[in-house]
């Protein structure tokens, strides 16, 4: 998808291995130096996380992002704020669902960057306010279309680190429209 615009012109999404903020690591596992990468900007793919050989095998410059074997992965990433405060975004999301967190997040059918999590820390959200608490969910879903269309972005991110890994993920809350994939964690009796 690179190139093309395929998410919410609101998502810029930035790696910065250099950044105090998000948990750095200077250099990646092939030795490159870690620098500023922007991977998303106003919904469109810039490049990918790419290694040494497979840099030269696309013909792109690699991004320092080299991890174990033949790969990369971007590790220390920023999913730039919007400016609405979290009380706003409830009011954006009103009737929906709050997630807290989410757990367990696997990437399947990449071609459809289709993603499946347990999102934990359920709640309602009524008249704009978070209301009675849901049991844990299931989430599934294609991120291209999750993140397509975005109700807002909040104003202050939160940094966590990324578990087995040397880095850092920041980002803020966001109100997302029509969420769909949403289920039970263990069938209904």
């Amino acid at each position: 998808h690179m190139g093309t615009q395929v998410f919410d012109r609101q998502i810029n999404l930035r790696d910065d291995g250099t950044d105090e903020t998000g948990l750095p690591f200077y250099f990646d596992l092939e030795g490159s130096a870690k620098r500023p990468i922007d991977l998303i900007v106003k919904g469109t793919p810039q490049t990918p996380a790419l290694d040494q050989r497979q840099a030269a095998l696309l013909g792109l410059q690699p991004t320092g992002h080299a991890v174990a074997g033949n790969d990369a992965q971007a590790q220390n990433l920023f999913l730039q704020p919007g400016a609405a405060a979290d009380a706003e975004l409830l009011e954006m999301a009103d009737d929906g669902v709050h997630i807290g967190w989410l757990e367990r997040v696997e990437c399947f059918d990449q071609p459809r960057v289709r993603f499946r999590a347990i999102a934990r820390g359920v709640r309602r959200i009524v008249d704009g306010k978070l209301g009675p608490a849901l049991p844990d969910l299931i989430w599934e879903d294609s991120l291209l279309r999750a993140l397509s269309n975005l109700l807002g972005l909040g104003a202050e991110p939160i940094t966590w680190s990324l578990e087995g890994f040397i880095g850092g993920i920041s980002a803020p809350s966001l109100a997302l429209a029509d969420v769909v994939g949403l289920r039970p964690t263990e069938p209904v009796t």
